[in-house]
């Protein structure tokens, strides 16, 4: 049961960590995310997707490694991999955007 628990509350920080970096890359739909820090603009109550997720990551954990005979570092390396894997490529896919948009004359800035 411990293992069922483990994995549902590392859905959730999942979860969490995707309406995290989608709410920043709404907030700044012209910006780069940078990978470490904040970027230019915060959405509003930015801080409570972060805070679900740093709570629910380290319970998780810790009845991942009380569920299973792993080590405890190794479950902290399968949840950051679970979790940071699908968070990082929506960084990046938004990265990317942004930067074909601002290199690319032919496409320009447009507001709606």
């Amino acid at each position: 049961m411990e293992l069922f628990w483990a994995l549902v509350l590392l859905a959730i920080a999942g979860a969490a960590s995707l309406v995290d970096v989608v709410r920043h890359s709404r907030a700044n739909p012209e910006e780069k995310i940078p990978w470490l820090g904040n970027p230019p603009r915060l959405p509003k109550w930015w801080i409570l997707p972060r805070l679900v997720m740093i709570f629910t990551v380290m319970a998780g954990i810790h009845l991942l490694w009380r569920g299973t005979d792993i080590s405890p570092w190794l479950a902290g390396v399968i949840a950051a991999v679970v979790i940071c894997v699908p968070t990082l490529w929506v960084l990046i896919a938004h990265n990317r955007r942004v930067k074909a948009v601002a290199t690319s004359p032919a496409l320009g800035r447009q507001i709606p």
